[in-house]
């Protein structure tokens, strides 16, 4: 109740005077709080050394207000290269991502798209992976590159059918015109004809985010606000051997204000992945010294991870 009545609002300020444009921190919250009701409102069977308990936890998150930037080629074929100093980092935001949106973009397979990344000496300057910033950035900067490809693309067939560019589009790999659905051309047709005519079709594309208004007031620093604050809350139920001290989780329910999803199973893989971070966090992690710097427990034996074998998913 006390979250309830502190969660942020459309037309609220963050701490640093930051204005908050909707409702998504409250959203969540009620979604986790119906399954706290619900999970403490179900009897469970409990050995006579067993207790129960259900926890919520709910934060908000953020991402770094800097930018980004790519190279965009074409070829003659149509295939393309993305060029980025962005790194990946195993969450899939610059491997399949980047592909994913300039693929969607010209409605062709993401497999034609090729991303050369991770190194700032031969692509674009890129802040750094961190937390949520790389499709943040590089994404939106990626976005804009593609949209000055299809640009070039639908110019070059308006002019070829003496058509306004407002009367093409781009769909499923080709150009057509509307209204007319026999006068169409594959994109790599017209790719092949602007670099016989024009030469190389090279683009940029270039995102670097103003910040949001907040109280100058209210925080001093490098960063004073955060842009597309995100929100999540968890909620756990756990049942402890109050003999042994071993605890269980029964189930644990993950509540992500999102935005629009361009890669399903890395999302879903980022989420449990962060699970799996937390649950060992709190159950098994800990670094053990001896009291004068040595580390007793330096190796994954003795620092308990969680492994595959102490649980599994119970995802729909």
């Amino acid at each position: 109740e006390l979250r309830r009545r502190v969660a942020l609002r459309a037309g609220d300020v963050g701490p640093t005077g930051q204005d908050i444009h909707n409702d998504a921190c409250l959203t969540v919250l009620e979604r986790g709080a119906r399954a706290l009701v619900d999970w403490v409102g179900t009897p469970v069977s409990l050995a006579d050394n067993e207790r129960r308990g259900v926890g919520l936890g709910f934060a908000w998150w953020t991402v770094s207000p800097v930018g980004g930037a790519v190279s965009l080629i074409m070829n003659e074929d149509g295939s393309l290269i993305l060029h980025t100093g962005a790194t990946e980092i195993g969450t899939g935001a610059v491997s399949v991502t980047l592909p994913v949106i300039v693929a969607t973009s010209l409605g062709i397979d993401q497999n034609r798209v090729h991303v050369v990344s991770g190194a700032t000496d031969i692509g674009p300057y890129d802040h750094g992976s961190q937390g949520s910033r790389t499709l943040y950035g590089v994404g939106t900067a990626t976005s804009a590159a593609v949209d000055s490809v299809k640009s070039l693309l639908v110019d070059r067939f308006a002019r070829m059918h003496e058509a306004s560019p407002t009367d093409v589009i781009v769909s499923s790999g080709s150009l057509k015109l509307v209204g007319d659905p026999a006068i169409h051309a594959p994109i790599e047709e017209i790719a092949a004809a602007i670099i016989s005519d024009s030469g190389p079709i090279v683009v940029q594309g270039i995102f670097h985010p103003k910040g949001p208004a907040y109280d100058a007031n209210a925080v001093r620093g490098w960063v004073r606000a955060f842009n597309e604050p995100t929100f999540h809350c968890h909620v756990v139920d756990v049942v402890v051997n109050i003999e042994t001290g071993k605890i269980r989780v029964e189930r644990l329910l993950a509540i992500h204000d999102l935005g629009e999803v361009v890669d399903l199973p890395g999302v879903m893989g980022q989420i449990e992945g962060g699970i799996v971070q937390g649950l060992g966090y709190a159950l098994s992690e800990e670094i053990i010294s001896d009291g004068v710097g040595r580390t007793l427990n330096s190796n994954f034996h003795d620092y308990q991870v969680p492994i595959i074998t102490e649980g599994k998913s119970k995802l729909p």
